[in-house]
């Protein structure tokens, strides 16, 4: 006695079927950096102590391996982004001109690249650290 077999469209349906479950499955891409992916809206950025509160909305975007600084009306700069959950580290490849550094400055990036320690982060608010400078933001 032979075994059973399924007609050859059932085999052909069910591996069909088989082949975008998985292709469906894999290309579902998951964020990698926890509670810092998303966007930000920068609140107050501390240098040496002394408060600079934005005079426009302003935002950090972080998501997979890019950051990005924008306001109302669009993205300002593009970056690299490395995080480990408590350091991180960007840099901005085009705004490594004097013009480009004092652009980036308004979101409290003063340095090119620049390396933030975390403070503090939550699903809401983030602290961070890079010398003299604290950026202040909540989720948004």
């Amino acid at each position: 006695m032979t075994g059973y077999k399924l007609p050859a469209l059932h085999t052909a349906i069910l591996s069909s079927l088989l082949f975008f479950l998985l292709a469906a499955s894999s290309c579902k891409k998951e964020y990698i950096n926890g509670d810092l992916d998303g966007q930000w809206r920068v609140e107050e950025i501390l240098v040496d102590g002394e408060s600079h509160n934005p005079t426009e909305a302003l935002y950090w975007n972080f998501s997979f391996h890019v950051v990005q600084l924008s306001r109302y009306g669009g993205p300002v700069a593009n970056g690299n982004l490395s995080f480990d959950g408590s350091v991180i580290e960007m840099d901005f490849p085009t705004m490594l001109s004097d013009d480009g550094r004092d652009i980036i400055r308004k979101w409290g990036v003063y340095s090119n690249p620049a390396k933030y320690t975390v403070e503090s982060i939550s699903s809401s608010r983030l602290t961070i650290r890079e010398g003299n400078v604290i950026v202040k933001m909540h989720k948004y």
